[in-house]
């Protein structure tokens, strides 16, 4: 199992369950394993009929809690209008010295910009399949 540091500094502050212990956080379930879905920041279980979601997702998701803009408080990834990277919530978190995560936080892609200095007009146009989380993921 490959974990970001971002999602392995997430899990410490909640008790965590393995993938075969997990239940519905919702519902407190762990029958119906097979509509169990994990936050992609968190790792966190839900049903996706627990939270409202018709069918497993293909691809990235985030539960309640984590898909919130920790900067803008904005509930949704792309305000611009682009495709690509910018329809992703991106993870972010600082390391001390010793590269410790010592916070996480979810950003919407316009706070990404501001925050990692990307202007308009730069080569970062969230046009891109690559995204944050794994080129931290690359640095493990």
């Amino acid at each position: 199992m490959h974990l970001s540091k971002g999602t392995l500094f997430a899990i410490q502050t909640y008790q965590w369950q393995c993938t075969d212990c997990k239940v519905c956080l919702k519902c407190n379930s762990p029958a119906q394993e097979e509509k169990l879905m994990f936050c992609d920041f968190c790792d966190r279980g839900y049903h996706n009929f627990c939270v409202g979601v018709p069918r497993i997702p293909h691809g990235r998701w985030l539960c309640h809690g984590c898909a919130v803009c920790s900067l803008c408080g904005a509930s949704r990834p792309n305000l611009e209008g682009k495709r690509g990277r910018a329809c992703i919530w991106q993870p972010d978190w600082d390391e001390d010295a010793a590269g410790n995560v010592t916070t996480i936080r979810t950003l919407c892609y316009p706070c990404f910009k501001k925050k990692k200095g990307f202007s308009k007009g730069e080569e970062d146009d969230g046009e891109g399949e690559d995204d944050e989380e794994d080129s931290k993921a690359e640095a493990d």
